[in-house]
């Protein structure tokens, strides 16, 4: 599911549109997305430093700001995967930065739980292809 671009916006709490090509991305596959955050709309573009399958998926992001997305998955031995996901971003400075890092901080975290348990509720529960798919 993390490797299919084009679902994210099912399951991805801020992302409202991608662009991006059919099937599982891999390394240097680049895609952009189109993002809401904190009343603002941006266009992002992305690309994907690292795929192994069943693993990692790293993207690099730059999204007004520059940050790197990774997802990790580990299986927890009994069937289940651990999903781990880490936002490293290049926050704001100036004169508001420290204001600017802390709403930041705090909005993508709620977004980041957010994103988790949709992605854990599309897994758990994959919809059913439709009579026109």
């Amino acid at each position: 599911m993390l490797a299919d671009l084009s679902s994210r916006p099912d399951w991805l709490a801020e992302l409202r549109r991608v662009d991006a090509p059919p099937g599982p991305a891999s390394a240097g596959t680049r895609f952009t997305g189109e993002s809401s955050l904190l009343f603002h709309d941006f266009i992002g573009v992305s690309e994907v430093v690292t795929a192994e399958p069943g693993r990692q998926l790293e993207e690099r992001v730059v999204l007004g700001a520059g940050m790197t997305s990774r997802w990790t998955l580990a299986s927890d031995g009994d069937g289940t995967t651990r999903v781990t996901h880490v936002i490293d971003i290049d926050f704001p400075s100036g004169p508001f930065g420290r204001i600017e890092r802390w709403v930041l901080r705090r909005r993508l975290a709620q977004l980041q739980r957010r994103s988790l348990a949709a992605l854990d509720g599309a897994a758990r529960h994959p919809q059913a292809p439709s009579a026109t798919e």
